[in-house]
């Protein structure tokens, strides 16, 4: 498609437009051509726009006062932002400071050559987006509809899994349903929206004041309930996304959602117009008179003949049989589908009919450049608006290199926009960006940059923007997580549902002290709303070493609520953190009489029974887990660990396997194949696992160990020191693994009072099955090389075989006997 420029300017501009004009060519709009006597200005200017490919501003100090500068360019970034099918560009004249929202789209600065500017308009062009299409979901929409115009129903709820595309679905119903968009209001749910994020949304959403953040949780609480009906009344339809976040364990409305549901049925009044929408990864659990008021809808994936359609759209190859089994193997799942597309065609055995897992494991192998990666975390790390200026300096880019980014990322599915124009991370690759951020060695570096960058550009936008809320709940958290709280308090002191969530991802990163001290800034009196808050403050405690405070405390919620299982889960915790593992098994044990087939529960129970030796058991409980829905990483790790036990390797190594593509960053996850391979006799691809490990996270110190193992086994000895040196350098590194590995490789070498010194050393720190295991073929070596007498190594390693045949290791001798039987004693 040939370009077509429109050239944004202001009238004192207009002699370097025309002559721009000239080098580029006839395909330009430029008014003093194009607009005859008598046109009506904003129609042949909205067609100018719509016309163009490329809409250039001419930026000069000239423009910054030109209103019809501004006018158009917030025309074509809406057509940017809608399909980007038109080019930004701009062009700045002089050294007059350019606004961060134009930053990202800067060609050329202090142009004053007319063709030196045709010539870099003409040889940068863009590269064309890839348009995305709405494949048809009639059923879904019929079932929405359906549900508008029941009285009965209050709401719809539909659910599906992560990237299937319940967004796009609910944006096209609300599109055919209703007259205008603005019918609609949309708001992301997290962890952290609680009451006072919930108002503070709900009044952004309708550009009015929010309650006082000093009222109480009920004030709040009503004011919000004002402002649903408000909009309900009026034909206005909520949107409640990510709302599996306001569920409970049990899949149960939570608080905040009950709150939401009861003041919309409340206000119903048999209206058969009133209608709230949620949408969720996880279907929810129902109980009278819910289950009649609250419309389910599963969100399935795409039907094979639109599955098709989609793989073409993203330039798949292949024919049409290639590319529909391919949308049968993965479910028809949208995003998957998209993140498969380059890859086709392929045979059926490259795919996995787990679809998040396999949508997961895509993302891990998408070849993004470095640029794109780092945009990716930063945006997981923000998780809300925040300038592109700012952007490309947190992360040392040019604006063209963040540009190009930015348009990877969308060619992937990976980043979207927001209800108010944005860039946000796909939900599902969200958590996975996160990680990936908060394992870089400069995360803490980069978190508080971040967060002095949005705190500063909070303070330049108005509270009644729009973008206010989300990026006072982003600055907030921002600052939170660089313990910077009393700047994150001065912002707004009632952001408790916030705060607790920036204390749960400090907990998850192990911070409990910094945890702990948020924690008590959330709690409002009310034991209600402070359950979840006091739970996590247990269980911080616990890890602290604060065991008695931590039994109090869990004692007394248990006390009060005998039969939640959440509550009862987190007692034992608090036990299973203190070693008491039976104890632990009692209340897991009690929460499973509750609810027999929590998958968490029986997760948590196996791994207690782990630790009592009960493998059989723990066996039989986490595989019930798993079959429960509790297939999560940990929990097949777990099961993994279990199956290694019984040496059922192949089966060990698949569990693992699907653990890896579930969390494809964990090291210790790649860490466990090598060890699975190891005990295969798979001795090369435990090494090459082991390298992944250390590749994921250079700190992993196990990996390193591992590494210089195997490597000494394999006789790799340069590899096996220098990753051995890798491992010495990091802290907490156990002395007799480190002695250990550093006797193996002189033993390899040849040189064999080293190895007996080093043998020593390991020994000295732990007597353990691998130190005694290589002190007696360190003695059977020296022996056999006249090093040492046979008559003086023999009863040192009677004594050994003594330790080893007391810890039940006896299989291990039995193998050396047969190897050495001259070493050991006859009787």
């Amino acid at each position: 498609m040939p370009s077509r420029f429109f050239i944004s300017h202001s009238s004192i501009d207009k002699t370097f437009a025309i002559a721009l004009k000239g080098h580029l060519g006839p395909a330009v709009w430029v008014d003093l051509y194009e607009m005859e006597v008598g046109d009506l200005l904003l129609q042949e200017i909205t067609a100018g726009i719509e016309q163009a490919t490329d809409f250039v501003i001419l930026w000069s100090s000239a423009a910054v006062t030109s209103k019809w500068v501004q006018f158009e360019f917030h025309m074509a970034f809406v057509r940017w932002l809608e399909d980007q099918a038109v080019a930004l560009r701009i062009i700045c004249l002089d050294s007059t400071e350019l606004p961060l929202y134009f930053r990202p789209f800067l060609q050329s600065r202090e142009a004053s050559d007319p063709a030196e500017v045709a010539s870099l308009l003409m040889h940068r062009a863009p590269k064309p987006p890839v348009r995305r299409s709405f494949f048809n979901r009639n059923q879904e929409i019929d079932q929405i509809e359906a549900a508008l115009y029941a009285p009965a129903v209050v709401a719809v709820w539909m659910w599906g899994v992560a990237g299937v595309g319940k967004r796009s679905l609910v944006a096209e119903a609300i599109r055919r349903l209703t007259s205008s968009n603005t019918n609609a209001r949309s708001i992301t749910v997290n962890s952290g929206v609680a009451e006072p994020e919930l108002n503070l949304m709900l009044s952004s959403a309708l550009s009015t004041a929010p309650a006082d953040p000093s009222e109480p949780t009920g004030a709040i609480s009503e004011d919000s309930a004002t402002l649903l009906d408000q909009f309900t009344s009026v034909g206005g339809i909520w949107v409640f996304e990510e709302a599996q976040h306001w569920l409970e364990d049990d899949g149960s409305p939570g608080r905040v959602a009950m709150h939401v549901l009861n003041s919309i049925e409340a206000a119903n009044g048999g209206d058969p117009e009133r209608l709230v929408i949620f949408t969720s990864t996880r279907r929810p659990h129902l109980r009278p008179p819910w289950n009649s008021l609250i419309k389910l809808v599963q969100l399935k994936g795409l039907r094979p003949d639109f599955g098709v359609a989609l793989l073409r759209s993203r330039e798949a190859q292949g024919t049409a049989e290639e590319l529909r089994l391919a949308t049968e193997e993965l479910d028809g799942h949208p995003l998957a589908l998209e993140l498969a597309a380059p890859k086709l065609p392929a045979q059926p055995y490259d795919f996995s009919k787990q679809r998040i897992r396999l949508a997961t494991d895509l993302i891990a192998s998408t070849r993004l450049s470095r640029f794109t990666w780092h945009v990716m975390e930063a945006l997981a790390a923000v998780a809300g608006p925040f300038p592109a200026g700012d952007l490309a300096a947190s992360l040392s880019l040019t604006s063209e290199q963040l540009q190009t980014a930015v348009a990877e990322g969308d060619s992937h599915g990976l980043i979207q926009f927001s209800e108010i124009s944005h860039l946000v991370l796909h939900p599902l690759v969200r958590d996975f960006y996160l990680r990936s951020f908060r394992q870089r060695e400069d995360s803490d570096s980069r978190l508080d940059d971040l967060a002095s960058r949005a705190k500063e550009y909070l303070t330049q936008i108005s509270a009644t923007d729009p973008t206010y809320v989300d990026a006072l709940l982003s600055t907030f958290r921002l600052l939170g997580l660089s313990g910077r709280l009393e700047e994150a308090q001065a912002l707004h002191r009632g952001l408790t549902g916030t705060l607790y969530a920036t204390a749960d991802l400090l907990y998850q990163e192990r911070r409990y002290e910094l945890a702990l001290r948020y924690l008590e800034e959330t709690l409002t009196g009310n034991e209600s709303i402070d359950r979840d808050p006091l739970l996590l403050k247990a269980r911080c405690l616990a890890y602290l070493g604060k065991v008695d405070e931590a039994r109090e405390l869990g004692n007394h919620l248990v006390a009060r609520s005998p039969v939640d299982v959440k509550v009862l889960r987190v007692r034992g915790r608090i036990e299973y953190i203190d070693k008491n593992w039976r104890e632990a098994i009692r209340y897991f044990e009690a929460g499973l009489s509750v609810r027999p087939r929590n998958p968490a529960l029986l997760g948590d129970l196996a791994q207690a029974m782990v630790r009592i030796d009960d493998w059989e058991r723990a066996r039989v409980t986490a595989k019930a887990s798993i079959d429960s829905g509790g297939d999560t990483p940990y929990t097949l790790n777990l099961y993994s660990q279990i199956l290694e036990h019984h040496e059922e390797f192949v089966t060990a190594e698949e569990m693992m396997r699907r653990a890896v593509r579930g969390d494809p960053t964990n090291p210790a996850y790649r860490h466990r194949l090598g060890r699975i391979a190891q005990q295969q006799g798979k001795r090369m691809e435990a090494r090459d696992e082991y390298r992944k490990s250390v590749e994921l996270d250079p700190r992993y110190h196990e990996s390193w160990l591992s590494l210089a193992s195997i490597s000494a086994d394999l006789g790799e000895y340069i590899l096996a020191e220098d990753a051995l040196a890798h491992a010495e350098a990091l802290p907490r590194v156990p002395k007799s693994v480190v002695s250990n590995v550093k006797a193996k490789i002189a033993l390899m070498r040849g040189e064999l009072n080293n190895a007996q010194e080093y043998i020593n050393d390991a020994l000295r720190h732990a007597r353990d099955r691998q130190n005694l295991g290589l002190a007696m073929r360190v003695l059977i070596q020296r022996a056999y090389t006249g090093d040492m007498a046979t008559a003086r190594a023999k009863p040192e390693i009677a004594l050994l075989v003594n330790e080893l045949d007391a810890m039940g290791y006896g299989s291990d001798i039995d193998d050396m006997v047969k190897s050495w039987p001259d070493y050991f004693n006859k009787e």
